[in-house]
């Protein structure tokens, strides 16, 4: 249960709206998932990365499932665990984030199910906070760079890593295509980095494991996160429809 979750989970529902899958299919798969997830209150009962039996939320990256659990239970009693995550987890900044470390992942498992839980429940406050996280990652991107991680003490790590971009880019799309007026300044934001990705596309349309290093291996699954993220933001209005092509 976290990010990986997350990504089937999405994955699945966007099937079902393209109809790749029948939907009534693809809801009763993801009530099955969750369903290893939760006990019968509702209450969290799982095992995180490292295999650990746990019964509350490991860490920023596991808030994901809660965008798809919104959409498919809007009453599950599991949502208000992720709000209260995220509260508990907020710098005096606004930013929530693990040990004080910026990360590109919370563009995409904290903002965009926090503004999903906003939206789905009209929740201003958690739409105003979903984008605060968009904006404050914005210093991970600088220059021709994008970093998964901004330290504390100012060091970027995992610089140009394939799978950051993903998490950057599909964050910003996925919360820019849910919201009814996205904000210009990240709108510019999601579009000047999915930009830069698509320049350092390599001529068999994937991406290097690290963006700008070709003699790289490429990386599949970094290369299915920035593509996506393209598709979703062509299909939402909110790039181009030349990023089309790419996405492709």
């Amino acid at each position: 249960f976290g990010w990986q979750e997350g990504c089937v989970l999405d994955g699945l529902l966007d099937m079902a709206d393209a109809r790749l899958i029948e939907p009534d299919l693809a809801l009763r798969t993801i009530a099955a998932h969750f369903a290893h997830f939760f006990d019968a209150e509702g209450n969290l009962d799982y095992e995180d990365d490292f295999s650990k039996p746990r019964r509350e939320l490991y860490g920023i990256e596991a808030t994901l499932p809660f965008a798809v659990l919104a959409r498919t239970q809007p009453d599950h009693p599991a949502l208000k665990t992720a709000v209260r995550f995220w509260r508990s987890a907020c710098a005096a900044n606004g930013v929530v984030q693990d040990n004080g470390t910026l990360s590109a992942e919370g563009n995409y498992t904290v903002a965009y199910p926090m503004a999903q839980l906003g939206v789905l429940q009209d929740e201003p406050s958690l739409i105003a906070s979903a984008l605060e996280q968009l904006r404050a990652r914005r210093a991970l991107f600088g220059g021709e760079a994008l970093a998964l991680r901004l330290h504390s003490d100012g060091r970027r790590t995992f610089v140009n890593w394939a799978r950051a971009a993903a998490w950057y880019l599909l964050g910003l799309a996925r919360t820019l295509a849910i919201l009814p007026d996205p904000p210009a300044d990240l709108r510019e934001a999601f579009a000047r980095a999915a930009q830069w990705a698509v320049r350092r596309q390599n001529k068999q349309g994937v991406w290097h494991a690290f963006l700008n290093a070709p003699e790289v291996a490429p990386d599949n699954g970094g290369s299915a996160g920035i593509a996506a993220a393209l598709a979703i933001g062509v299909k939402a209005g909110l790039l181009s429809p030349a990023m089309r092509e790419p996405a492709a």
